[in-house]
């Protein structure tokens, strides 16, 4: 990437405005496949939950003992978060097609970059497991020693008591925690950053899953620090317009006080809207990535890129006809 930061997310932003209605569409189809099935998994675990206690109510710690506790609760929270990964990564996948194409010269509809990626679905899915299972091996000696930490120094009371006592254990244990969390920060951005590629790599050039991740790392050496600059630049800019918009959400919201009176669609409507604009900046954020990375001639290799080429062109091919 020879282009600085800025000039790199300026161009992606044009990029995005072009094709937002595209990108917006594809976002809502991956937001109502999730709360089909995630929702739908949470609500049957929250069922039994319910039906294991014996109570209407749950509280947070009665969640977070079943998911840490029980024999069946932390399979079903990987099940889960596997689950949650794998169609946010399908929605990647939709609105990688659209960058492609358009870096390409051509333009898709929505249903045709989600049909390209219901065929490389076997695909995606192995990619999901061989992520999942690498950042967990990642996770687990952070997490082991965090909760070895908390067994060896905070069992004798209740959390309640440190919380609110804060007497010195507790001090040296929250030192140690976050020690370790930003230890774990770092090893997640640098083994991430040098990923960005996989998902490219296995859509649209074909490679198997776990050689993906080697080849990713190789094509982001020297890169990884730019393409994390203009990564935190756009959430950054995601961010600011979000909470401008919750801002003026809010006055709105003020300023209608009378109409909501009336009738209750007013708040509806805000938060239709706000849900709107979320999509459509959650969409860029997804774009971002792959947009970068066709913009630099070096990753994308002449040899590998016809895969990507061919796939993109039959795609345009579908959506112009």
């Amino acid at each position: 990437m020879d282009d600085g930061a800025l000039a790199i997310l300026a161009r992606a932003a044009r990029d995005f405005v072009r094709d937002w209605r595209t990108l917006a569409g594809i976002e809502v189809f991956v937001v109502l496949v999730s709360l089909v099935v995630v929702t739908s998994m949470r609500q049957a675990l929250l069922r039994v939950l319910v039906s294991r206690s014996g109570n209407a109510a749950l509280t947070d710690v009665d969640i977070a003992l079943f998911f840490f506790t029980t024999k069946s609760g932390l399979p079903a929270l990987l099940l889960l978060v596997a689950a949650s990964l794998g169609i946010t990564i399908f929605g990647q996948a939709c609105l990688m097609t659209v960058g492609i194409a358009r870096a390409r010269g051509g333009c898709v509809r929505v249903r045709d970059a989600v049909a390209h990626g219901v065929t490389r679905a076997n695909s995606i899915l192995r990619l999901t497991l061989a992520l999942f299972v690498r950042v967990l091996v990642l996770l687990v000696p952070f997490v082991a020693v965090i909760g070895a930490t908390y067994w060896l120094l905070l069992r004798e009371h209740d959390i309640n008591y440190y919380l609110h006592a804060r007497p010195p254990v507790f001090v040296v244990v929250c030192t140690i925690v976050a020690v370790l969390v930003l230890l774990l920060t770092i090893v997640l951005v640098r083994k991430l950053s040098s990923w960005l590629l996989i998902l490219p790599l296995v859509v649209f050039e074909r490679m198997r899953a776990w050689p993906a991740f080697a080849e990713s790392a190789r094509r982001m050496s020297g890169h990884r620090l730019q393409a994390v600059a203009v990564l935190a630049l756009w959430g950054a800019l995601t961010l600011v317009v979000s909470l401008a918009t919750s801002a003026a959400i809010k006055l709105l919201g003020r300023g209608g006080a009378g109409l909501r009176r009336h009738d209750g669609g007013v708040a509806g409507s805000c938060r239709c809207d706000r849900h709107s604009l979320g999509v459509v900046f959650a969409g860029g954020e997804h774009l971002l990535h792959i947009v970068v990375r066709v913009d630099s001639r070096e990753p994308f290799s002449r040899d590998r890129s016809r895969c990507a080429a061919f796939a993109a062109n039959s795609v345009s091919q579908r959506a112009r006809g």
